[in-house]
This record gives structure tokens, C-alpha cells and sequence, in this order.
């Protein structure tokens, strides 16, 4: 499955989500009170600092809890 796919299943409920890379390691931990909302401004909001822009452009997996 393709990480817009992921973002769109994501709940719009609170819980932790989890940004893994192309060797499945976690990368990033993140709790939200939506998650779906969080995750989702990774991927629109083009205003990033350039930490958090390398940390998107090295996102492959999305799981969470």
C-alpha cells in the first residue's frame, strides 16, 4: 500500500503514530489527539524546517496505534 493510501486510512481519533524508513526502522514516534490530521501535514504543509523535511522525504512505512 502507498502512503497516501496509509494517510487516508488512518482513524481521525487520538492515538501514536510511527514513521519507519526503506530498512523498516522507526525514524519517528508522534502522538496526535488525530492522527490522520497530524500525519496528513507532513505531506501538505510546505513551510517545514529542513530537519523535518529530510525526515518526510525518508518516510516509507506508516503504522499506528
Amino acid at each position: 500500500m502507498n502512503l497516501k493510501k496509509k494517510i487516508f486510512a488512518l482513524p481521525d481519533s487520538a492515538g501514536v503514530y510511527i514513521f519507519l524508513d526503506n530498512q523498516n526502522k522507526i525514524i519517528y514516534v508522534g502522538k496526535s489527539v488525530s492522527v490522520k490530521k497530524r500525519v496528513s501535514s507532513y505531506f501538505t504543509n510546505k513551510n517545514l524546517g529542513p530537519k523535518t523535511n529530510l525526515l518526510v522525504k525518508n518516510i516509507k512505512d506508516i503504522k499506528h496505534i
